[in-house]
């Protein structure tokens, strides 16, 4: 709600992004209002730009999280479709995508329980 009033306080001032985004709020909102429950994106559950119905709440898609891309959100989808992932790394190598998607990946925990790398440490 904080974001949203400091949005529209900027009124005409918005760029595109913050117009956008205002929507958004205003639509998650009302669902939060009429009791709907969102659940965080999943490396393996989100679609890519889909809010997915799940077990009565609502799976929030790779798209909804800033910085995360169409295009970014779309190689994520296509990868985990095929298959688990053995590392962070191997997130990034199967996508495509740059090293700051991955940081917010795991900045909002949708990578967890995965090790950075799949290589072993001998020492």
């Amino acid at each position: 709600k904080a974001k949203m009033k400091m949005l529209k306080t900027k009124g005409n001032e918005c760029t595109t992004k913050e117009s956008s985004t205002l929507d958004m709020l205003y639509v998650i909102n009302e669902m939060m209002a009429r009791g709907l429950e969102f659940l965080p994106v999943d490396i393996y559950k989100s679609d890519a730009r889909t809010y997915l119905p799940e077990d009565g709440k609502i799976r929030l898609p790779f798209c909804s999280v800033s910085g995360i891309g169409v295009n970014a959100a779309d190689a994520l989808f296509e990868a985990a479709q095929k298959g688990p992932f053995l590392s962070v790394d191997e997130v990034q190598e199967r996508s495509g995508v740059g090293r700051s998607v991955i940081d917010v990946l795991r900045s909002i925990n949708a990578l967890a329980g995965l090790p950075e790398s799949a290589q072993m440490t001998l020492f």
